[in-house]
């Protein structure tokens, strides 16, 4: 054939039941869990984690999509260790947490075979701390692009203040702020969001070490490009927040929290939403996500996926204890979905992350100290950057790059030589294998020779369910 090589342009998917698996129980038993948060890429579910037990130790796992564990490590082995968080990307993997009088950051770059610590401890005072949050974000040509990094110490007490800094390998800690630092503004408990050109940072003028009935001023202040913003008030008209999170979908802003409320003797907590479409303007709305009679406890968790949803993780207690699962497209808000409901067993700590259009939810209940792990399954994403190139041995090479998602078991290639023939499997590949060679073919060039043909490749990604992917579009 001549070393001229055509692609097919094709939408066709393969359409499964794309819908929250099983539960797993995974083989993660550890009775003395404080906190835990996850982040999940093409290598599988990253954990990190608090234990006590007399010790404040700060350990790590890497678990499959179907709850094996890969690999674990002690990341921290003084007393001293807490709020641990964890973001990054297939590259590298990013840990933060307290030790001390120390903020550290410790990375890797091969899925955690080995940590790095050198140059990214930040020194402060002992004075308490109520919470550490972290995103990492990373875009061409973005001031933003690092590890932001925000945590709170009482050091007006017993008030808290709220401090931002940036880490990168490059640069190492820059950009620090002190977030509370505007007149006489105070707040702990702090989140951040980031997109191209902003920083957004949360914050309550609660005293209180515990979120748990911690209701106060919810605000928030934006650094747009590298200037920060007069702070804006997030509760207003008596409201009054607790455990908030925010977060960028597209170019707007939201926040989410919890209020309290009573009404004729009854009492409990909304779930709310406010927004706001830019950096200047109010934060608006006040739409109830969640109503209950009970104090809520846990925190709120947000991931946005590649199919454009932000998906809401929280807890409800309705006479049974449920994770309930809803998403927002920008317009509407899904029903719900119990990923947990238990009549007996409350889940005490819990995590939630995404891969491309995949969610991941890992908990603890009362039942007892096993981690269960629950995916959201849903088709893997189109492969992608798919070339052919003649190869050493004058064969057509397939070259692509590895799909994010955490599930995925093969990659299928497809062939086309004549229409009465159509299209068959070539080839079934391994999830880490990004290239094949058609040794059934040569390349040839120069005057039409005999048996002389095009060839047509495609090829799609396929996952544990298995779902699979649309093909590669040209």
């Amino acid at each position: 054939m001549r070393n001229i090589i055509s692609y097919l342009i094709l939408l066709t998917a393969y359409l499964y039941s794309q819908s929250w698996n099983n539960t797993i129980i995974t083989q993660i038993n550890e009775p003395n869990l404080v906190r835990m948060n996850m982040f999940t890429n093409r290598d599988g579910n990253h954990i990190v984690m608090q234990l006590s037990g007399g010790n404040n130790s700060i350990k790590y796992y890497l678990i499959n999509s179907q709850g094996s564990i890969i690999r674990n490590i002690i990341l921290e082995s003084s007393a001293n260790g807490e709020f641990p968080d964890i973001d990054g990307n297939n590259e590298i993997v990013y840990v933060a947490y307290r030790s001390g009088n120390k903020i550290v950051v410790k990375y890797t770059t091969n899925s955690g075979q080995s940590w790095d610590s050198s140059q990214s401890t930040y020194n402060f005072s002992t004075n308490l701390c109520n919470s550490l949050d972290i995103e990492y974000f990373e875009q061409e040509n973005s001031y933003n692009n690092g590890l932001h990094i925000v945590w709170s110490l009482r050091d007006s007490n017993p008030y808290y203040e709220s401090y931002y800094y940036q880490f990168s390998l490059i640069n190492g800690w820059f950009n620090f702020k002190e977030v509370t630092d505007y007149q006489n503004e105070v707040g702990g408990f702090p989140t951040v969001a980031v997109n191209y050109d902003k920083v957004l940072v949360s914050y309550n003028w609660g005293t209180q070490q515990d979120p748990v009935g911690n209701m106060a001023i919810e605000k928030t202040r934006v650094r747009y490009n590298l200037t920060w913003l007069e702070p804006q008030q997030v509760t207003l008209n008596n409201e009054s927040s607790a455990r908030a999170k925010v977060s960028f979908f597209g170019n707007t802003m939201y926040c989410f929290y919890y209020e309290s409320w009573s009404d004729l003797g009854q009492w409990g907590y909304h779930l709310i939403m406010k927004s706001k479409s830019d950096i200047y303007s109010n934060w608006s709305g006040h739409t109830v996500l969640d109503q209950y009679t009970t104090n809520p406890r846990l925190l709120v968790l947000l991931e946005k996926t590649f199919n454009n949803r932000m998906n809401l993780l929280y807890y409800e207690n309705t006479g049974t204890y449920n994770l309930v699962h809803q998403f927002y497209d920008g317009q509407n808000w899904s029903s719900k979905t119990n990923v947990y409901s238990s009549q007996y067993y409350a889940p005490q700590v819990f995590s939630f992350s995404s891969s491309s259009n995949d969610l991941y939810l890992i908990w603890k209940d009362e039942s007892n100290s096993y981690l269960k792990l629950r995916q959201y399954d849903a088709a893997p994403l189109t492969p992608t950057n798919l070339t052919v190139t003649t190869s050493v041995g004058n064969h057509p090479k397939l070259q692509w790059t590895r799909n994010n998602e955490a599930d995925i078991a093969s990659y299928k290639i497809y062939k086309y030589l004549y229409a009465d023939q159509g299209w068959f499997l070539l080839a079934t590949v391994s999830s880490t294998t990004t290239e094949y060679e058609d040794i059934s073919e040569t390349v040839v060039s120069g005057p039409p020779q005999a048996n002389e043909h095009y060839v047509y490749y495609k090829i799609t990604a396929v996952d544990y369910k298995p779902n699979e992917s649309s093909f590669q579009i040209l």
